[in-house]
């Protein structure tokens, strides 16, 4: 991670006391006796904090909330061996920052969900947004209230999510069968929300995303257009809210997420939303290839609302065969200027998605200075927990499941040595991948990941054994017909690439490409 001060004013002088230890969770510590510790609230820093270090002995620390004082006594530990007399500001670049379970798809283990929450205090973010597309509670049962069981794991989320001062986002998607018109669907709404609210739920989500949102019946003829529709629900919530809670978020998701031009329906949500109501877009895409900073401020000016960036990385609901694991990229660095949050967007596989996800925590809460490449190889340092060999073996698997949809990662030796049919190169790459896939398969260092990855490793040892017959002169057109509906693939396909160039596979290399829609001139920007 990146260091936890962002910003230093000082004339050189060190400070001339010593601090043997900082107790974080207690918020004290332990120093020569003219040091004097004074914590000093001020809400409007929100997560940022300020350390002000005189040459009297005196630190005056001043923070925002508890999740800001825990990090400035982070930084304090972190900065006690070489203070200097002056002021240090840290903090993140966006409000808010976290992790939505937004995917289609089977939905996170509710072991899986603890661990996100623990993830989410770890990486310095702050919010948890539960937005399962399939649970059935969520989306197509909205009107249902949770039964005991489903209510039971999620009141222990919620709890998780309070004892660590991480923001629960309860999302709520109605958006396919609500009937605009009736009062009758908004109390069903509302009895939704109060069953959560019961439990200190103060922040929530309306998603109107992935529907058709063509009005129908009488909510066409009341309402003519679906955004004036949807200010409406929006609003209605917002005020039954207001009416509730002293204090309260509400994030609205349009069904127009992603496009970075405006709209008919974007102008009725600008003109018609109560202004408190933050937005939601994608970046341009669904999944964003790139997010420049003139983007971010066209968004902006278009809703003319708080804008959070749910980023759809690394998501891979829309190809479940393949591991998105290279860290984020393509992302502008003044993005935190229009957006006053950011949320990635996962993969299925949890324990998989990890390594990109610190690299998106650590753009989060610095994306002037982050440089992803260093991310990457902390966050592969960091999940191998101190085992060099089980971390050699996670970089060669994540190297080969870099490419994704934000960024192709080419690698030019492996093309090379395809076109070249360089059979001793490509032989090292075999034995080198297969090795890795065998440490991660048998390691008990990070037993949750392993795990998740079998399915990718078990398709690997398929193309090792196929590779073998190929090198030996052995192979037969019908030792590579799995390929084309395995249901795992590695991301650069070597083996499907060499069967045929050698005219031993004719189907396709990769189920379905996506060109990327900045390459194309005609495409309305």
């Amino acid at each position: 991670m990146k260091p936890w001060i962002k910003q230093r004013y000082t004339i050189g002088k060190p400070f001339g006391y010593h601090i043997e230890k900082v107790i974080i969770k207690e918020h004290m510590v332990i120093a020569d006796e003219a040091v004097k510790l004074s914590l000093i609230h001020n809400p409007s820093l929100h997560d940022q904090f300020h350390i002000h270090v005189f040459s009297s002995g005196d630190i005056h620390l001043t923070y925002g909330n508890e999740r800001s004082l825990n990090y400035a006594f982070f930084a304090l530990d972190e900065e006690k061996n070489h203070l200097e007399i002056g002021l240090m500001e840290g903090g993140p670049d966006f409000k808010i920052r976290g992790i939505i379970e937004g995917f289609y798809g089977t939905p996170w283990s509710h072991d899986d969900r603890l661990d996100v929450i623990k993830f989410i205090e770890d990486y310095r973010m702050n919010a948890y947004f539960y937005a399962p597309k399939d649970d059935p509670y969520h989306r197509s049962l909205w009107r249902v209230s949770y039964p005991d069981e489903e209510l039971e794991r999620l009141v222990e989320l919620i709890t998780q999510t309070q004892e660590k001062h991480i923001d629960f986002y309860f999302c709520i998607s109605p958006g396919q069968d609500f009937i605009y018109t009736k009062d009758e669907e908004f109390e069903e709404l509302f009895k939704k929300i109060d069953q959560v609210m019961s439990y200190g739920i103060n922040h929530f989500s309306l998603l109107m995303d992935d529907i058709d949102y063509d009005l129908k019946g009488d909510s066409k003829d009341r309402f003519q257009r679906p955004g004036v529709a949807h200010a409406y629900i929006s609003n209605r919530l917002n005020r039954y809210l207001a009416s509730k809670l002293e204090s309260y978020a509400l994030v609205m998701c349009p069904t127009e997420y992603w496009q970075n031009w405006d709209t008919e329906y974007r102008k009725d949500l600008r003109e018609g939303l109560d202004q408190e109501i933050m937005v939601f877009w994608t970046g341009y895409n669904t999944v964003a290839e790139y997010i420049p900073n003139d983007d971010g401020k066209r968004a902006k000016e278009i809703f003319n609302h708080p804008l959070i960036l749910w980023d759809n990385y690394p998501v891979n609901d829309m190809a479940t065969d393949h591991l998105f694991m290279g860290p984020l990229v393509n992302r502008g660095h003044q993005l935190g200027q229009s957006h006053l949050g950011m949320l990635s967007n996962p993969m299925i596989p949890w324990h998989l998605s990890k390594l990109p996800v610190i690299t998106m925590a650590d753009y989060m809460w610095n994306a002037m200075h982050y440089e992803p490449e260093q991310s990457y190889l902390e966050a592969i340092k960091e999940l191998s927990r101190h085992d060099v060999s089980f971390e050699k073996a996670l970089k060669i698997f994540a190297d080969e499941n870099r490419p994704s949809l934000i960024h192709y990662q080419p690698n030019d030796a492996l093309q090379a040595w395809i076109e070249q049919r360089d059979f001793n190169a490509l032989d090292s790459y075999f034995e080198k991948v297969n090795q890795a896939c065998q440490t991660l398969k048998t390691s008990h260092v990070y037993k949750e990941f392993s795990a998740q990855a079998l399915p990718w490793i078990e398709r690997f040892e398929k193309d090792y054994q196929a590779w073998k017959l190929l090198k030996s002169g052995k192979a037969k057109t019908d030792d590579f017909q799995y390929i084309e509906n395995d249901p795992h693939v590695m991301g650069y396909q070597v083996l499907a690439k060499i069967a045929k160039k050698m005219n031993l596979y004719h189907g396709k290399i990769y189920k379905k490409d996506r060109p990327n829609f900045w390459d194309n001139p005609k495409v309305k920007r």
